[in-house]
């Protein structure tokens, strides 16, 4: 894409933005050689690259400090010199630096058939904690069920080693895991400890099956 505006000549009027939605598990024995991004909560899964190019934007400026999904928007503003407004979430990133207190939260949710596996997560610049949902039966099953019988990855997560194995188990076992080392006091107040179903299914009802299917949501 920047190569093709730079050739049109658009591309000192055109801000870029490369996002990963989510990360990848690549099969790593330590993540219990999982591939695709429907598994346990960890940092390979929330820690996604991000790059802003074009629009006049100086090169090789690295952002310091922890950001989030959530400062998408208002940097993107930011970088073209627009108004942030105040009801945006997030940090202007190109005008502002995070606070070296910031704590950002990632949650996930998934069924496996009738199974559900859940986590919160909460991280500051030098780790995050994770807290699962639900019970260890239920987290086990979940685990089983996306290394033997999920989708197109199926037959990749099905290479068994026993220490991918024991890592699974220890992964979606324990109810709280701890990566790096962070300020666990604060990052476990960021996290949220459980979640409170609802009966407003106006907006779900919006998105169809095959919405979420293609997304990789629904079996």
């Amino acid at each position: 894409t920047g190569e093709r505006l730079d050739e049109n000549g658009n591309l000192e009027e055109t801000v870029v933005v490369f996002n990963s939605g989510h990360g990848e598990l690549l099969g790593g024995r330590e993540r219990g050689g999982v591939y695709a991004h429907g598994s346990q909560m960890c940092p390979e899964l929330v820690e996604v690259p991000t790059v802003f190019m074009g629009g006049g934007l100086p090169a090789g400026i690295k952002c310091d400090g922890l950001v989030s999904g959530a400062d998408l928007a208002p940097t993107a503003l930011g970088a073209q010199d627009r108004n942030v407004p105040d009801e945006v979430d997030g940090i202007d990133l190109w005008n502002s630096s995070p606070s070296e207190k910031r704590v950002v939260r990632s949650d996930f949710w998934a069924n496996a058939g009738r199974v559900q596996y859940g986590a919160s997560s909460a991280w500051d610049e030098n780790g995050g904690i994770v807290h699962h949902h639900g019970s260890a039966p239920e987290r086990l099953l979940f685990a089983v069920h996306r290394k033997l019988y999920k989708g197109a990855q199926a037959s990749a997560n099905r290479r068994l080693s026993p220490r991918a194995v024991w890592r699974l188990a220890y992964t979606f076992g324990k109810g709280e895991i701890i990566y790096g080392s962070p300020r666990v006091d604060r990052v476990r107040a960021a996290t949220v400890l459980s979640f409170e179903g609802g009966t407003d299914k106006t907006n779900a009802e919006r998105i169809s099956k095959d919405q979420l299917r293609a997304l990789g949501y629904v079996e």
